[in-house]
């Protein structure tokens, strides 16, 4: 609808340009003549199809946004089910030995995107409470281990959020809003998308680095002390204790002899691969729900 709109814009602006040059001629330009009764049809299609598209939307709209809420709850639903089916997937998808690679925060970005944020925040905490029964039930550290994956696809959605704000606030005046017109509409309309396709892919590469070294902090000074206090490596949550312990258990970080840097290593390995994953597959989906929005 937007790039309707913008290209009807463009067109208004070249007949005004084309009349004012014929009036100005004593003699109009034949050409110009020609090419004016071209534009002027184009626009009087362009409007039809305006008109179309309006009278779709609407009835669209009337059939499955009559009760939005309900449209909501139901989508979420079924993104729900998907979260759940790719979190029991998720325990054969393991790297470096014990960590696994979990994409359903695919499907909570979803339900963000078309239901909202507490509807996607709902979907986390049910996940929470709903995955152990099917992974390692309810022990402590599955709990452990569920409630860190919960935070942190928690602070995904977030920090994507946050960075998406900060590029609208940051970036020039509506610079996307301000290429100038090309002649060809399909050009213009393809440049735009490929510029927004940009802009999406940039925050999530934000998102992608900041949180994949912001997690890794938690792991390093917090997670992994309450993960070797219940394997009972550690007695105490203390990062004195597991540094001077750290020989018994550098195998998990790739032998690395200093546990802060092995720590790293390890948790900011791990995160770019799952975080690269997941963003890959959003910036498809952003592009696409972006531009069938806008088509």
């Amino acid at each position: 609808m937007e790039n309707i709109s913008l290209y009807k814009n463009y067109l208004e602006k070249k007949i005004s340009k084309l009349s004012l040059l014929s009036e100005s001629s004593d003699l109009p330009n034949q050409r110009i003549v020609k090419k004016l009764k071209n534009l002027t049809e184009k626009k009087e299609k362009l409007e039809v199809k305006e008109n179309e598209k309006n009278n779709l939307f609407q009835s669209t709209k009337d059939i499955f946004y009559g009760n939005r809420i309900i449209f909501r709850i139901s989508f979420s639903a079924i993104t729900f089910s998907l979260v759940l089916i790719f979190t029991f997937f998720s325990k054969y998808m393991k790297i470096f030995g014990f960590l696994e690679i979990d994409i359903s925060v695919i499907f909570i970005f979803a339900t963000y995107t078309i239901s909202g944020y507490r509807l996607a925040l709902l979907n986390l905490i049910l996940k929470f409470l709903i995955a152990p029964s099917f992974l390692s039930g309810y022990t402590d550290i599955s709990l452990l281990g569920n409630f860190i994956n919960m935070l942190t696809n928690w602070m995904f959605l977030n920090f994507y959020i946050l960075f998406k704000f900060i590029f609208i606030l940051f970036k020039t005046k509506s610079h996307l809003k301000k290429i100038k017109f090309t002649l060809n509409k399909f050009y213009y309309i393809n440049y735009y998308y490929e510029l927004k396709k940009i802009e999406i892919l940039a925050i999530l590469v934000f998102t992608t680095i900041f949180l994949a070294l912001f997690i890794s902090t938690l792991n390093t000074f917090l997670f992994n002390l309450l993960y070797f206090k219940l394997f009972r490596v550690i007695k105490s949550v203390s990062l004195v204790e597991i540094v001077e312990k750290y020989d018994g258990i550098k195998s998990f970080f790739f032998f690395i002899n200093n546990y802060f840097a092995g720590s790293y290593s390890l948790y900011i390995a791990f995160n770019l691969i799952n975080f690269s994953i997941t963003s890959s597959v959003l910036v498809v989906f952003l592009s696409y729900i972006y531009k069938s929005r806008n088509a």
